[in-house]
């Protein structure tokens, strides 16, 4: 068994990536002129100008990073949308 992992990254031909209200969708284009819009679950893998490292992984985002963990917070006695 090999330890090679391929994974498809950057742009996938015949289709572009779009978002609306910031949810990432898809845009194929059929055969007849027309197009498909499909929900696009891959995250950054696909977009054009991603920067993918296998070996270290996605970034964290600061806003998380910053703000704490759940319990830290109802420890603290901050009501989180999440709680309320």
């Amino acid at each position: 068994m090999s330890d090679v992992v391929d994974v498809t990254t950057g742009p996938i031909r015949g289709s572009t990536k779009l978002y609306r209200n910031g949810v990432p969708f898809r845009r194929v284009r059929l055969t007849n002129g027309e197009h498909l819009d499909l929900y696009d679950t891959p995250g950054p893998y696909t977009h054009g100008d991603a920067v993918i490292d296998l070996e270290a992984g996605l970034p964290r985002r600061t806003i998380t990073r910053d703000r704490g963990t759940q319990l830290q917070r109802a420890r603290a006695g901050e009501i989180t949308a999440e709680m309320a």
